[in-house]
């Protein structure tokens, strides 16, 4: 259990662009990090938040899409949380698109006796597939609820999403 982890949330303004918005993302990374011995990460929802993120998500082989739940995240988001990373690795800082990170359940349920890192997924949006390398998996942790431990698929924090959360 964590119990010194602190969580701020903070909208940028609809007039900021992508460079803009990436520009205040790593100039507070940086603030943070320089003013912390801590570390620092930043999510498009904090642990445990009510509402919820689903994205249609096909594995290959599979006859059709289902529903998963994603959050984006900066590579800090397990330190600051104490998740481990069980296979493959976190994120970078400069990570390109088409990577995504998965949870033990999501691994268990789809690779039940592989490594998935490698392993390939298609993400649906506005029902064109685009594909997505998984880097790494990391431990399943109670982040989405206290009941049991949901699928999840973890993606780069973009930082043209208005809503943040900083941990």
């Amino acid at each position: 259990m964590v119990n010194d982890v602190t969580s701020v949330t903070f909208e940028l303004p609809a007039s900021y662009d992508e460079a803009r918005s990436q520009a205040l993302l790593s100039d507070l990374t940086a603030a943070l990090r320089d003013s912390s011995v801590r570390p620092i990460g930043f999510a498009s929802r904090e642990p445990l938040a009510e509402s919820r993120s689903q994205i249609p998500v096909r594995v290959p082989l599979a006859a059709q899409a289902e529903h998963t739940m994603y959050l984006e995240v900066s590579p800090g988001y397990f330190d600051v949380l104490r998740i481990p990373i069980v296979a493959g690795r976190t994120f970078r800082s400069a990570e390109p698109t088409g990577t995504l990170l998965i949870n033990e359940s999501m691994a268990r349920r789809h690779w039940p006796n592989e490594n998935p890192v490698g392993k390939m997924l298609q993400i649906l949006r506005q029902g064109q597939p685009e594909p997505y390398e998984i880097v790494g998996v990391v431990r399943n942790a109670y982040t989405a609820g206290l009941s049991d431990f949901e699928p999840i698929i973890y993606q780069p924090v973009k930082s043209t999403r208005p809503s943040r959360n900083c941990l």
